[in-house]
């Protein structure tokens, strides 16, 4: 004889989070030149908690060119103290390759989606009670980064926070 219950129990929610996105600033991040295989560091506070799942970026960019973008857990970036470096992963946005532009022309557009970066900031919030996502951007292929108008980019980068 099989036995079914059919009474309500524990319901399994595969993956219920919520969505958020923290962005750059064209005229305030990333506007120096940054050289072939060369990074420039940025720390964007706005998380709501230091610990976070990356699930995607979003790059316009004047530029195409292969970027790669670093995840630091803390303001101290690199470090030749491999205790002291705050590396946590790294996310290659092939803008060249891949990149599109509507009509041929204007600003370059790339997605990277499905991710998953377990992201943890290990400075404490800011005054306001937010936590920091510290990021570098390095020029892994091309020419090099223009600085000012003509190197401009933005990016959009979506996570859920985590427990």
């Amino acid at each position: 004889m099989i036995r079914t219950d059919y009474s309500p129990g524990i319901i399994n929610i595969d993956r219920a989070e919520r969505i958020m996105t923290i962005s750059t600033d064209k005229d305030v991040h990333f506007t120096g030149a940054i050289g072939l295989n060369q990074i420039e560091y940025e720390d964007i506070p706005g998380l709501v908690t230091n610990k976070i799942t990356i699930r995607g970026v979003n790059i316009q960019a004047k530029e195409a060119m292969l970027y790669t973008l670093w995840f630091w857990k803390s303001a101290t970036h690199a470090s030749s103290d491999l205790n002291e470096d705050s590396y946590r992963d790294f996310v290659n946005l092939d803008v060249a390759t891949s990149g599109k532009r509507i009509a041929g022309s204007g600003q370059w557009y790339l997605q990277s989606s499905n991710l998953c970066i377990l992201y943890e900031d290990d400075d404490p919030p800011t005054a306001e009670g937010y936590y920091t996502l510290h990021l570098g951007l390095m020029v892994s292929a091309g020419s090099g980064k223009s600085a000012g108008s003509n190197g401009e980019l933005q990016l959009d980068i979506t996570y859920s926070p985590r427990l």
